[in-house]
């Protein structure tokens, strides 16, 4: 198991994932991601579908990966914090992997009520 996999904790509701570099199932991020969503991210690239958003489940709860890069909009953001906020419940939170050094950038798109609730993963 390696540190992503661990790093995901029942207070995880997900990852926003910054990528600059395409996808290739051989990195260990892929394999992470893919191994959290029970093999969802390998299923929709085998059906061509988009950079985006996946929901999954983990420790019985819906799980959301945001897979983007540094061009990334607000709007895309503020939409994918507005399906998963309902679902926060105490101490829940989202994990930022920077592949693509973009995290400020990031976290600038998020309302500031919000940046507690996230952790950084490098």
């Amino acid at each position: 198991m390696n540190d992503l996999v661990r790093a995901v904790t029942p207070l995880t509701r997900g990852i926003i994932w910054l990528r600059s570099a395409p996808l290739k199932s051989t990195d260990e991020t892929y394999r992470s991601v893919d191994y959290l969503l029970d093999g969802l991210l390998t299923s929709s690239l085998n059906e061509n579908a988009p950079a985006g958003l996946l929901i999954g489940k983990n420790f019985n709860r819906n799980f959301y990966v945001l897979r983007t890069g540094a061009d990334f909009s607000s709007a895309e953001v503020k939409n994918f914090l507005s399906l998963i906020e309902k679902e926060f419940k105490g101490e829940d939170r989202l994990l930022i992997v920077d592949e693509d050094q973009s995290a400020g950038k990031l976290m600038q798109a998020i309302p500031k009520n919000l940046h507690s609730r996230f952790q950084s993963f490098t």
